[in-house]
């Protein structure tokens, strides 16, 4: 269990893992936050990809 608090120098110790693999593991984190939904309208009148996909 790692407390709150905890320097990434400790937790890096604690685990044998090294202290840049556990920034690395942080800010992918940090980028996969940004992602997200977006909003998406679909016109009338629009053909399912599996349909024009046919030859």
């Amino acid at each position: 269990m790692i407390r709150s608090g905890a320097s990434g120098s400790e937790i890096s110790r604690r685990y044998g893992i090294a202290p840049r693999v556990l920034r690395r593991w942080k800010q992918d984190v940090a980028a996969a936050k940004e992602l997200g939904f977006v909003t998406v309208q679909i016109a009338d009148g629009a053909t399912p990809a599996a349909e024009r996909a046919m030859p």
